[in-house]
């Protein structure tokens, strides 16, 4: 999606000492990158002679035109050079020279027009592009002395995160680059030096006393880490400070070379890093010095079949010691044949780009076992997506192609691009999987121009013929994706959400063998009751032989009938686990596997059986927590081991509490995995023990609980509300006056929560969600885990936020009366359907809002959430907001940053957040986004799970292993408390082994289960 861009500028007064910086000034060499204008092709404005600048107020600053050379520059290549010999500060010439190595210039977003000197030398960059990458600039020729080096850096984007250093690597500032530099902003100083974070926001950095060791160079680098498409250097000061100093310290290993798989006739460029002062750099195969090869990288000549085993290594070493690498490997494979989709992407290009030169080198190549590609994974870039198209019977065609930007399908006469022709285009941008009804979401008619018979007519093709296929697409921001699809003209067309039915034997390609995955946990059989629901799990490892790249694995279950004699494909359980729908007693005996795949190599789980039992007894109370309503009135909640009938589990004379009254009961369907209740109460305190007796709630097959008691303590976390108003028209055309807005807690630490929630909108001014909070002061680091989300619309938005205030009741009449909603940060997750069964966005987000109340994407999201075990974290420390997602609560992927600061420019006030905030569970389903309201009515539900501080994630239950010795049976187990009982027909109890981790007794022939419960 593309989306709109807020120009974010940081602004600090900075206080300089005047005495220093004219002591320092006669010693002093500045200069300016003077990049490009974004107007042509030309530099920025240099200064003149008599303009002074800088952190340090000096003259005779140096314009470096680093994209086209034009000042002296000797240029390899656009942003790689050398400069000629710099003058200092009072115009004098100097030996210094300079080296410089990026990858791309521009200016930094500042106005069109900026006219002071300190603005103009901020505008240029020097750039460096590709996360993980590094650029550098080099003061040559120096005295033998020790200097402070001011570096400048500003971006033509928001939030980016770079890594500066000194080549001798003493010193690395983590930073976040200030975006623009007007002619009122002001210098901000980053100090951070701490790699476990926080990155600090800032415009420059100053490292002290770098020395030279008779070198007579002093490097700085600059790592790309993350945000817009790079990051900038503006430009630089360096003066001397101090004496030379003596001997440099040993060398030490930074980093070591990757080990490979690769064809012959490839030529890898390893890469090492050894830190020092005057460091002297040499690499080795197999022991053997490589004449020449003495810099950090090294590319290999092409490879031959002898290269198999080839062992290199880079060694550094100076005056005072030596330091080498690791040994790296290199492993010859070859070409396969297999089902696979080639993935070209091109970091910073345009599909333009891709159409004028087919011959441009891709940023990374990867392969995949059908034509969807990763979803979400970054902005700014192209793809180049192609197979061989095998097709499967003769007949005439239609293809569809879907992304998100623009896309461009083409199809061969044969198997040679040089015969393809353009079949489908998608035009704006659409979400995954939409295939359809392609509504153009940037406006526009209904054209249809993503399939192939409405651009072109159907295709004819010939059984078993190989047919070229190929799709150029380009990424602006936002939310990204690609596919295609095909069908038989005489076929029904695909439905929204399917995936692509270019997998398997009917694509081919190419791919480097040596991907392997295996099984490192089997699942297990497993016993379950009617009306309730079985998982299956698995745990796998993927590797290549004689590589380090980890291949992505997919996944598929399967299932057959007992005795049946081969399995079938279960639609959308692509996941490492598997829980299946409510179970009848039809589904007793069923078996179940796993394939597991990686490009080139698949392998199936052992065969496990699922035994169903009849439901022939009611249900149970699973657990019971608290909440408290916007009056301040404690609801208690109640959830259940199985699903409940409505109308029973409404009833309010089937509740009674020990203490306090019941105002009113509301059951919440889908609230649990199974379904839970709210007990609206009063008389009742925080703290009070509460013991709660049900009686008569049946479940679905008829089967009545009798007097069954939970008691808590009654300790609500969080108070539900609703922010925004009553926008939301149902699908009646009538108003929603009161869409319903609940929360319910349903475990007894207060971690598990489902909320309830209607409401048009989740963006821009506005938002109306259901909103369960908590008031923190000060930094926070929390996580949860979603476990469920209804398909509502395809931007249906759950997760964690932080408010300025809760906005509670205000409707969009406030908003265009002048309120204006307040200042928030939000991690979420999109569901990956849509009512009517359409895809859905199926991605995380990380969104903000300043006080300018526009929303605003805060990092680039990604990834698809893993239901149920969409995790997020969200951090803050000081005006710093910090988002993550994983799928294990405990790996997390960074999805983005954003730091409130308040806007000293004259152009806005940005607004810091308060040191109070309310930060708790949200749900928008954005009803707004379902055109038709197909199915939806006044609410839907999302079940949260794990809420709680980071570093405290509760363990999922889980029996981990069973051994045999001695007449004993041993079980570890983890998660919670382990639980057993003589049998699973009837109602069944439970008694408590233990919570120690492990459980030893001996084994009798009486039938005796097991379970961690939680």
């Amino acid at each position: 999606m593309m989306s709109m861009k807020k120009t974010v500028k940081y602004g600090l007064a900075a206080s300089l000492s005047l005495a220093f910086a004219l002591t320092a000034s006669a010693q002093t060499i500045s200069l300016s990158f003077q990049g490009r204008t974004s107007a042509n092709s030309g530099p920025t404005d240099p200064l003149a002679a008599t303009e002074v600048a800088g952190v340090l107020p000096v003259a005779n600053w140096n314009n470096i035109d680093n994209h086209n050379g034009g000042n002296g520059e000797t240029l390899a290549s656009a942003n790689n050079g050398e400069s000629a010999p710099l003058v200092n500060s009072t115009g004098g010439a100097t030996p210094v020279t300079l080296h410089f190595a990026g990858n791309d210039s521009w200016n930094n977003d500042a106005p069109p027009t900026v006219t002071t000197p300190n603005a103009r030398m901020m505008n240029g960059l020097l750039k460096r592009q590709q996360a993980g990458t590094s650029g550098s600039f080099t003061f040559t020729n120096l005295a033998d002395a020790q200097y402070d080096v001011y570096v400048y850096y500003s971006m033509n984007g928001d939030n980016v995160r770079m890594d500066l250093s000194d080549g001798n690597s003493t010193k690395t500032f983590y930073v976040i680059e200030t975006h623009a530099f007007t002619d009122t902003s002001s210098f901000i100083e980053a100090k951070s030096t701490n790699p476990a974070g926080p990155y600090e926001v800032g415009n420059y950095s100053i490292f002290k006393s770098l020395p030279t060791y008779g070198g007579s160079t002093i490097t700085i680098n600059f790592k790309y880490i993350s945000g817009a498409d790079g990051n900038g250097i503006s430009g630089a000061q360096i003066v001397r400070v101090g004496d030379a100093v003596g001997i440099p310290p040993a060398p030490s290993l930074v980093s070591s070379p990757s080990r490979g798989r690769y064809l012959v006739g490839d030529t890898p460029t390893l890469s090492g890093t050894i830190a020092g002062a005057a460091v002297n750099l040499q690499w080795f195969k197999n022991d053997v010095l490589i004449a020449g090869a003495t810099s950090s990288t090294y590319t290999l000549p092409a490879l031959t079949a002898a290269d198999d085993g080839a062992r290199f290594f880079l060694r550094g070493n100076n005056v005072s010691g030596t330091a080498n690498t690791a040994t790296a490997v290199i492993t010859i494979g070859k070409l396969v044949l297999g089902s696979s989709v080639k993935r070209e992407f091109f970091a910073g290009r345009t599909k333009a780009d891709l159409e004028g030169d087919p011959t441009l080198v891709p940023t990374s190549v990867s392969y995949l076992p059908s034509f969807d590609m990763p979803v979400n994974t970054a902005d700014n870039y192209a793809t180049r997506a192609s197979t061989i198209f095998i097709a499967p019977t003769t007949g005439n065609y239609v293809f569809f192609v879907n992304s998100d930007d623009a896309s461009d399908l083409y199809v061969s006469t044969d198997a040679t691009p040089a015969n393809k022709v353009l079949v489908a285009s998608e035009l704006v941008w659409n979400p995954a999987r939409n295939w359809v009804a392609n509504d153009r979401r940037g406006g526009g008619p209904d054209l249809n121009e993503n399939r192939s018979d409405v651009t072109l007519g159907t295709i004819s093709m010939v059984a078993g013929k190989k047919y070229y296929m190929e799709a150029l697409h380009v990424e602006g921001g936002g939310g990204d994706n690609l596919g295609a699809t095909f069908k038989l003209a005489t076929g029904a067309d695909p439905v929204n959400g399917d995936a692509s039915k270019l997998t398997g034997s009917v694509i081919e390609g190419l791919i480097l063998d040596g991907n392997i995955v295996e099984f490192t946990t089997q699942p297990t059989p497993q016993t379950a009751q009617e009306n309730r629901r079985a998982i299956f799990t698995t745990v796998t490892k993927a590797s290549q032989v004689g590589g380090d790249i980890v291949p992505p694995t997919f996944y598929l279950w399967q299932s057959k009938a007992s005795g049946a004699g081969s399995f079938t494909d279960i639609g959308g359980a692509t996941k490492s686990s598997y829980t299946t729908p409510l179970l009848s007693v039809a589904n007793n005996g069923t078996i179940y596997r796993l394939v597991a795949s990686v490009i080139g190599f698949a392998t199936n789980s052992t065969e496990v059986a699922l035994t169903v039992i009849a439901d022939t007894f009611a249900p149970l109370i699973s657990g019971s927590g608290s909440v408290k309503n916007g009056a301040g009135a404690i609801e208690i909640g109640l959830g259940f081991d199985e699903e409940l009938d409505a109308v029973t589990a409404a009833a309010a004379g089937n509740y009674q509490i020990s203490k306090g009254t019941i105002s009113s009961v509301r059951f919440h369907k889908y609230a649990t995995t199974y379904g839970a209740v709210s007990l609206a109460t009063t008389g009742i305190a925080a703290g009070d023990s509460v013991t709660v007796t049900v009686t008569g709630v049946k479940d679905l097959k008829g089967n009545t609980m009798p007097a069954t008691t939970e008691t808590l303590i009654v300790q609500p976390k969080l108070t539900r509300g609703r922010v925004g108003g009553t926008d939301y028209i149902d699908v009646l055309g009538e108003a929603a006056d009161l869409w319903p807005t609940d929360a319910v807690a349903v475990d007894s630490d207060d971690s598990d929560y489902t909320l309830t929630g209607g409401g048009s909108a989740d963006w821009g001014t506005y938002e109306e969600l259901s909103f369960a909070y908590e008031t923190i002061a000060g930094d926070f680091d929390k996580i949860v885990r979603v476990e469920h989300q209804d398909p509502t619309s395809q931007w249906a938005r759950a997760g964690m936020m932080a408010r300025a205030a809760l906005d509670l009741d205000k409707t969009r009449a406030n908003i265009e009366g002048g309120y204006v909603m307040s200042r928030n940060i939000q991690l979420r997750v999109n569901p990956t359907t849509q009512w009517n069964g359409d895809g859905a966005n199926n991605a995380y987000e990380f969104i903000y809002r300043a006080a300018d109340a526009s929303s605003q994407y805060a990092g680039p999201g990604g990834g698809n959430p893993e239901y149920p075990n969409a995790w997020m974290r969200l951090q803050r420390v000081g005006q710093m907001f910090t988002g993550y997602r994983g799928n294990d609560g405990v790996t997390w992927t960074e999805v983005g940053t954003y730091t409130f600061f308040n806007d000293v420019d004259g152009t806005g006030f940005d607004g810091t957040m308060p040191t109070n905030v309310f930060v708790g569970l949200f749900y928008g389903p954005e009803f707004g986004n379902n055109g038709t309201k197909d199915g939806v009515g006044h609410s839907a539900h999302v079940r949260f799970h794990s809420y709680g501080d980071f570093g405290v994630i509760p363990a999922t239950p889980a029996i981990n292993s069973v051994t045999l010795a001695g007449g004993n049976v041993t079980i570890t187990y983890s998660g919670g408390t382990l639980q057993s009982t003589t049998s699973l027909v009837g109602p069944i109890v439970w008694t408590d082994e233990g919570s120690t981790g492990t459980f030893t007794g001996p084994v009798t022939s009486a039938e005796k289960y097991f379970r961690v419960r939680k």
